[in-house]
């Protein structure tokens, strides 16, 4: 049975991150229920795109991409002018409810749906408020929206908590999890996995999973391993996972200077972590900020233990038996818990299956799906702007 109204996702670019792979997924199952989806891509296209288009779905996208930062007069080139008249004529359809994701999607997708007429806007809040002190108008903005359309997601308790203080009605405010297609993960062996990767068997394998931003913490894992290095088996691997955006230079200089170069391998963006991940005994996030932190469900739906920093909804995530939280910026406390990891088998083992369990039983994309689903169509039955009811459950 169809929808009786037309989802429009409203997002920047679909370069590989957390949110992005997040969307494809949700959009992925939303057909397979026969819900009338379409995506708005704002600035970039990225190599999710033909994913996306894959699923079957209405990309909107621009046929001049911008990439970095954004600049007023490159909106009102031709080219661009033509790409939101697309989108215009896209959330023009009866029924339409705009979900943006992230705070200068969410100002566009808020506009573009002002001038089409579109009563219904949920807006996504992925990160903590950090950002405000440096992008000071853009959260005004987004403030002022929040208060205004019809109902904001947070994907941790934190955010839910940055959005309360912000002003944003508790009627508007709901808690939403992330969640991910666990039976992608965990489909190879370690011991294939390792064979393709040219990974001995019985190597020590730590992962880390982010693109190379400052805030994700490299450095202070490098620095952690280095406190520890002789705690750990001599041919011990780090694998960094994730698209250099800038940093990737200085921390191959930093493992240079801490003599653990050959100990770590900087491998890149890649289509293909649920199969590295595979390889690998700890999965490591040391973030000083997150909202919800994609790359800790990955490594418990591959069934490995996590280690990651005390910062948004990674203790959410791991719950109590999948993993360990440790301090922020404390490289001493980072590198213990590495060690103590590393040298009990056991312990890993027993981690990595709660981690497992927890992932089914909380962290499902159905489950996601089906609490947006519930807001979807609680407010295609209304016409009010407000919420009934408390949805911060």
């Amino acid at each position: 049975m169809r929808s009786n109204y037309s989802l429009v996702f409203v997002i920047g670019g679909l370069s590989r991150g957390g949110i992005e792979s997040h969307l494809v997924d949700v959009v992925t199952d939303l057909v397979k229920r026969s819900v009338d989806v379409s995506v708005i891509v704002l600035f970039d296209r990225g190599p999710l795109l033909e994913l996306l288009i894959d699923t079957g779905v209405q990309v909107v996208y621009p046929n001049k991409p911008i990439s970095g930062s954004i600049h007023f007069r490159q909106l009102l080139s031709l080219d661009y002018l033509a790409h939101f008249f697309r989108c215009w004529k896209l959330l023009r359809r009866p029924g339409t409810i705009v979900h943006a994701f992230m705070p200068t999607n969410l100002i566009a997708g808020w506009a573009l749906s002002k001038v089409a007429n579109v009563e219904t806007v949920i807006a996504s809040r992925v990160s903590r408020n950090f950002y405000k002190a440096d992008r000071p108008l853009i959260h005004r903005c987004e403030r002022f929206i929040n208060r205004r359309i019809y109902a904001v997601f947070g994907n941790s308790r934190k955010v839910v908590n940055d959005l309360a203080q912000e002003g944003v009605p508790d009627s508007k405010i709901r808690l939403i999890y992330t969640g991910i297609d666990k039976e992608i993960f965990g489909q190879r062996s370690k011991s294939e996995m390792r064979s393709m990767l040219g990974i001995e068997r019985d190597q020590l394998v730590l992962c880390k999973v982010a693109n190379l931003i400052p805030y994700k913490g490299h450095h202070d894992l490098l620095k952690a391993l280095f406190t520890i290095k002789d705690e750990l088996p001599k041919d011990w691997l780090l694998l960094l996972v994730g698209r250099d955006d800038g940093i990737g230079t200085a921390l191959r200089v930093l493992s240079e200077q801490l003599g653990i170069e050959k100990n770590v391998l900087f491998m890149g963006s890649r289509d293909d972590v649920n199969s590295i991940l595979c390889a690998g005994d700890i999965g490591i996030l040391t973030s000083h900020t997150e909202g919800f932190a994609t790359a800790i469900l990955e490594y418990m739906a591959t069934g490995i233990p996590v280690i990651a920093t005390d910062v948004g909804g990674n203790q959410e995530a791991l719950g109590d038996a999948a993993g360990v939280i440790v301090k922020l910026n404390d490289i001493q406390d980072i590198g213990r818990q590495i060690a103590r990891l590393a040298q009990n088998e056991q312990l890993r083992i027993s981690m990595g299956k709660a981690g497992l369990d927890r992932i089914g039983k909380k962290f499902s994309v159905k489950a996601t799906v089906d609490q947006y689903i519930e807001t979807y169509e609680m407010s295609a039955s209304t016409t009010s702007t407000d919420i009934p009811g408390n949805l911060m459950a």
